[in-house]
């Protein structure tokens, strides 16, 4: 029965993958969050090792600290040469309103790992929508987004099944 389920998770997971440079069209980020979504579905979460259920837990807080960290130097593109002092603490603080939002999730996964998956799909989806197809800023957010919040959810199961 296990094997039928891999089986099924391994077509979807080529046809997503294959739809996937199709873009927006194709309803990107879609493709790559409900592989992700499958991913977690259907892994067996039972980790007796307790070495591995830690790294399980902080791979994805680990991840979600270096994601804010990229995107704070992302806001650094703000300063331009010319402009007036208040301009450009304005256009900063501007910038960095995604790494403080990408933050807020791992503070609030950091103790419920479950809603910190959801909130990074939702993030990732929501963000999808907001460049107007730009495929690149897409991969360049949406994406660790969407494989952070893989490990979130399967930290949470990992959690559930050792309680």
């Amino acid at each position: 029965m296990r094997a039928h389920r891999w089986i099924g998770a391994t077509g979807a997971w080529i046809f997503l993958a294959a739809i996937t440079p199709l873009g927006v069209g194709a309803g990107f980020p879609f493709s790559l969050t409900f592989g992700a979504a499958l991913f977690v579905a259907i892994e067996d979460a039972d980790v007796r090792s307790a070495a591995l259920r830690q790294i399980i837990r902080l791979a994805p807080r680990a991840l979600g600290v270096g994601l804010t960290a990229f995107m704070a130097l992302l806001a650094l593109d703000a300063i331009v040469e010319g402009q007036t002092t208040i301009d450009t603490m304005r256009a900063f603080g501007m910038h960095l309103i995604p790494a403080g939002i990408v933050l807020l999730i791992v503070l609030v996964a950091w103790r419920w790992a479950w809603a910190g998956g959801v909130l990074c799909f939702g993030v990732a989806v929501a963000y999808g929508f907001l460049v107007d197809g730009r495929v690149s800023w897409m991969l360049a957010i949406s994406v660790p987004l969407i494989v952070e919040g893989v490990l979130f959810l399967w930290s949470a199961r990992t959690e559930l099944r050792s309680a």
